[in-house]
């Protein structure tokens, strides 16, 4: 309080005692005491509180190691088994493609097959004589939907797409020295000095496969029709002659 000559003077009520006031500032210099102490075990870490912090960061530490390490198996584990899927699921693709493009292979060869007995069906009927293998496997071949490749709009004309004076001329450009040239006349077939008339008789070979006895029924300057001697008739063109894939003496 201030007096009349305005100085303070400090008063002690009667609510507090000295006595009271000296314990408080002991308790006080103990509790500050102890934080003191508390803090600087924490400095040096062997505060209780330091080591329950550090101990449980180290569990959260390991627990997020595990999960980690059980991530990336995980996940190892899936990249592994979807290289299996793709590498599985790709060789099946590759084998089917493969099974379907011999398939394709196949049926072009029954779809050719099927278009020259179509075109030539005395040759045809000739061959199916023999007991080839071929025919067996391709009877066994699917032939081409109608909406492929065997309903196709072409006209198949019976007459050579090239005539015989042009056939000649490209043979001659690529010609093999060792196959006879043939050339039609008005009524024979002449091959160097060797003449070959109507009713000539001759064996035939194709392509070192086959042979065959025929004789000459017709000539013109496109083909060259024959009789067999089972009565069968075919016709041989005079390229096929020339190119070597029908090989003709006479008998």
């Amino acid at each position: 309080m201030i007096d009349d000559n305005e100085s303070t003077k400090i008063v002690l009520t009667t609510s507090v005692k000295p006595e009271n006031i000296a314990t408080r500032i002991d308790e006080l210099k103990q509790q500050l005491s102890t934080l003191g102490a508390n803090v600087q075990e924490l400095i040096v870490k062997q505060n209780h509180i330091y080591s329950e912090m550090a101990q449980s960061m180290d569990q959260l530490k390991v627990k997020d190691l595990e999960e980690l390490k059980k991530w990336a198996e995980n996940e190892e584990k899936a990249a592994k088994n979807q290289y299996e899927f793709e590498s599985e699921t790709n060789e099946n693709d590759y084998q089917l493609k493969l099974e379907k493009l011999k398939t394709r292979a196949k049926m072009l060869i029954k779809y050719k097959y099927e278009k020259i007995i179509k075109t030539m069906p005395e040759i045809s009927e000739y061959f199916h004589q023999f007991q080839i293998p071929l025919f067996t496997t391709l009877s066994e071949i699917e032939s081409f939907p109608d909406d492929d490749l065997s309903d196709v709009s072409i006209y198949m004309s019976q007459e050579p797409l090239l005539k015989c004076d042009d056939s000649i001329s490209d043979l001659e450009l690529i010609q093999n020295q060792k196959v006879p040239i043939f050339s039609v006349t008005q009524r024979s077939l002449r091959m160097g000095k060797t003449t070959f008339p109507v009713g000539c008789p001759v064996s035939i070979t194709l392509q070192d496969l086959i042979s065959m006895n025929a004789t000459i029924a017709s000539i013109n300057p496109q083909k060259i029709a024959f009789d067999l001697e089972n009565g069968v008739k075919f016709s041989v063109s005079l390229l096929m002659l020339n190119s070597g894939l029908v090989i003709m003496k006479k008998c």
